[in-house]
């Protein structure tokens, strides 16, 4: 189905929702684990797009059906 039609929206709204419920609904960590978790994703950001590092593992900012 993926091969004939290629990737959907629908798809790909409906994982950003459930990674957003996720995201809202997370189990609070031990404060040292959340920082040696972050300190390690800090790696992967740059000034510009370093507000969404806390949501970045559960919810996705854009579709882009060329890169699947």
């Amino acid at each position: 189905m993926l091969r004939d039609k290629g990737p959907q929206d629908f798809v790909y709204d409906e994982c950003n929702n459930l990674g957003k419920m996720n995201f809202e609904f997370a189990d609070k960590s031990s404060p040292m684990r959340t920082a040696v978790h972050y300190a390690g994703r800090m790696q992967l950001f740059n000034e510009s797009n370093m507000g969404d590092i806390i949501s970045s593992q559960y919810i996705s900012n854009e579709f882009d059906k060329e890169k699947c």
